[in-house]
């Protein structure tokens, strides 16, 4: 099967929802609603990411 497609960009009518740039609390939140996770997901994802946030950089 041979697929063609017109010259120029490929367009839909689509909406496309995407989050900022970088991670927070929020983003973390847009994600699982997004996705439709149950309340106790959330909570586990939010404080898995409190945890991460807290990590410090290690520095050379």
């Amino acid at each position: 099967m041979h697929w063609s497609f017109p010259p120029g960009n490929f367009i839909t009518d689509d909406e496309s929802e995407a989050p900022p740039p970088g991670l927070d609390a929020d983003t973390v939140r847009a994600i699982s609603r997004r996705k439709r996770e149950p309340e106790y997901l959330l909570k586990w994802r939010l404080a898995a990411f409190g945890r991460w946030s807290a990590w410090r950089c290690l520095e050379n």
